[in-house]
């Protein structure tokens, strides 16, 4: 269970520090959420998330960074309008996949219902000593270690069931709206994008990859993210808290998108970045975000990222950004290229701002 925000954090309305009424409600709406765990099972929010949260609302940043006028940059169809749906070719869905295999397993399993030790039971996860109870590994050290799970390939390998192959990428934009539109379809995800916009001050709320590629067997754009989305994830199958990557048809339902397009060295790392990134638990860790708000990562990437600094992180691994404090204090504004007061050190070519109308005709 998640603590309830204390009446005593919200504001008085005089000014004495605390969550305004309108935070002080999408909190608890957070945290009332049944859902909110992380592929691990443990709960995605730490214990003191109320006490850093009333911290983070007395304490915001004075900083914003506005993007100016975006009505007036240049708009063109997303590259995915007007083609074939995601999903053709020889190419088996991961959920169908997943489904295939675990009627395998359960097969192989003496006891009806119940799934032999496996990465479709344990997760993509990094080891955890204290899980005794897991004989076998789902991660990208277990192969040294001889010690992976026998569906460890099919379900989690970058070389099998987690492949990732990559021709083109965009990093996007979420929150600025073109034409007044939300932001997001889903109430959720739009109370969450208003969360992060009261804190950081600037338009954007949200960053991802957009790549054309293939995941899973699967060919067509894809949306790559950290967070709670709203959509199932393509490798899973499953909606939930952390890494997950969904269709852009999907995802994006005809929304004005964002992005910057991207020239990377290193498309060929993102499977690897995916794999080893989605395996450390998914927590909504306050203190990283204060971290973060006051750019004061000072000797890497924080461990539980968020949405800002884990794009900054895929992109340090494709070979557009560098390994430096301005990228592991990254947020979601400071991708723009009207971006002033933080500027990030882009190793790969990278173009300037620009709408995409995503509305298939």
């Amino acid at each position: 269970p998640h603590p309830a925000v204390a009446p005593e954090a919200v504001a008085d309305g005089g000014g004495g520090g605390g969550f305004p009424q309108e935070l002080h409600d999408m909190m608890q709406a957070m945290l009332d959420d049944p859902g909110v765990n992380n592929e691990d099972g443990e709960p995605a929010f730490n214990s003191s998330v109320i006490d850093d949260l009333t911290r983070m609302a007395a304490d915001p940043p004075n900083r914003t960074d506005p993007l100016g006028d975006t009505a007036n940059l240049p708009t063109e169809a997303a590259p995915w309008v007007g083609e074939a749906d995601e999903g053709g070719g020889a190419g088996v869905s991961a959920e169908d996949a997943i489904g295939d295999l675990e009627d395998e397993l359960q097969s192989q399993s003496s006891l009806p219902g119940i799934l032999p030790p496996s990465c479709k039971k344990y997760g993509c996860i990094q080891y955890n000593k204290y899980r005794l109870d897991r004989t076998c590994q789902c991660n990208h050290a277990c192969r040294k270690y001889k010690n992976c799970c026998s569906d460890y390939h099919h379900v989690c390998s970058p070389n099998g069931g987690g492949k990732i192959v990559a021709t083109e990428a965009w990093v996007a934009l979420i929150g600025p709206t073109e034409g007044g539109r939300e932001s997001s379809d889903k109430k959720f995800q739009s109370m969450l994008c208003n969360i992060v916009k009261s804190f950081t001050k600037g338009p954007v709320c949200h960053n991802g990859l957009v790549f054309k590629g293939t995941v899973a067997g699967r060919h067509g754009y894809f949306f790559l993210e950290y967070g709670n989305s709203g959509y199932p994830d393509v490798l899973t199958g499953r909606k939930k808290w952390g890494l997950s990557i969904s269709p852009v048809r999907e995802r994006f339902k005809g929304e004005p998108l964002l992005v910057r397009r991207l020239h990377p060295s290193h498309l060929d790392r993102l499977s690897k970045a995916v794999q080893v990134i989605r395996e450390v638990p998914y927590l909504i860790d306050l203190p990283a975000a204060i971290h973060l708000l006051n750019r004061n990562n000072e000797h890497g990437f924080a461990r539980h990222l968020w949405c800002s600094d884990f794009t900054a992180e895929i992109l340090m691994w494709i070979g557009c950004l560098a390994n430096n404090k301005a990228s592991w204090n990254t947020q979601p504004t400071d991708f723009s290229s009207k971006a002033k007061h933080h500027q990030l050190h882009y190793t790969c070519p990278v173009g300037p701002d620009m709408w995409w109308n995503t509305k298939v005709r």
